[in-house]
């Protein structure tokens, strides 16, 4: 829609055929106040021209330019030709503006509209045929949950600008650190996953001083007034029949979830019970 012509021409002129000197010729181009590049040779002949317009309601498609022909004087089917044409062209547009439109949607079925990676639909299309593989082909896979630190802090003391801001950053460091064909994907608010097949506890430990490394970079560079930090638990396991990628995610983020008692533990201590109110006699 964005280049939907309704008066004049676009700037260059694209002809996909042509038939001159007797023979027809490919595909030329030329800027469109030429109107037609061959008018500028030198002639010895007095040449008759009609230029027939190509439309489809107010949008502009192009236009017949025939040189000493009365073709389009004398035929009859020389106007229901020209609105033919130009009713495929406009049909093939709109087929090319649906698939635009259908491949947009996917997009956006598939990706998280905040950080640009994966959501859960994109991550169960992309991750679970991999998946399905590895159970049948005795394939280990890997499961790593990451949940950022200190969400509700940002938010509370820099608004929720900052807190999207900073879950992007995150975002953008999980992605920038599958270098091996890792799938990163964001699984709601502040978590987030990573999957991979054939992985080993060595790769995984690699995975995540990536991630470690790309946080430091990000705080040193960024200049915030708060650091970013996640927490993150890992599953490496051969899958077997039965089992679902989200049973191994929930593995994962108990584990996420051990690792962030580690950082703070009082704040996951059991409070002690309030005794009940006295009662009036």
């Amino acid at each position: 829609m964005d280049s939907y012509t309704v008066r004049g021409y676009s700037r260059r002129i694209v002809m996909p055929l042509s038939y001159y000197d007797r023979a027809f010729h490919g595909t030329e181009s030329f800027t469109a106040d030429e109107i037609l590049p061959r008018l500028r040779t030198e002639s010895d002949h007095t040449r008759n021209l009609f230029f027939v317009p190509l439309h489809f309601r107010e949008r502009c498609l192009g236009y017949f330019a025939v040189v000493n022909s009365d073709f389009p004087m004398e035929s009859t089917m020389f106007h229901s030709w020209s609105i033919n044409i130009s009713n495929s062209l406009e049909n093939f547009r709109k087929l090319l503006c649906l698939d635009e439109i259908v491949q947009e949607l996917d997009r956006l079925y598939a990706i998280d509209s905040l950080t640009g990676i994966f959501n859960r639909n994109g991550f169960k299309r992309s991750a679970g045929k991999v998946f399905d593989e590895c159970i049948e082909n005795g394939r280990t896979v890997m499961i790593m949950f990451a949940d950022m630190d200190g969400l509700k802090a940002i938010n509370d003391s820099f608004g929720h600008k900052a807190g999207d801001h900073a879950i992007r950053s995150i975002a953008s460091v999980l992605q920038e650190s599958c270098l091996h064909g890792e799938i990163a994907c964001r699984f709601g608010g502040d978590e987030f996953f990573i999957f991979a097949a054939d992985y080993t506890e060595q790769e995984a430990e690699k995975l995540r001083s990536r991630i470690q490394e790309g946080l430091e970079i990000c705080n040193r560079n960024a200049g915030r007034p708060y650091q970013l930090g996640i927490s993150i638990g890992a599953c490496i396991t051969v899958p077997q029949p039965g089992t679902t990628i989200f049973q191994l995610i929930t593995i994962a983020d108990h584990r996420m979830y051990e690792e962030k008692k580690k950082k703070n533990p009082s704040k996951y201590l059991k409070q002690p019970a309030q005794p009940a109110p006295a009662q009036e006699a």
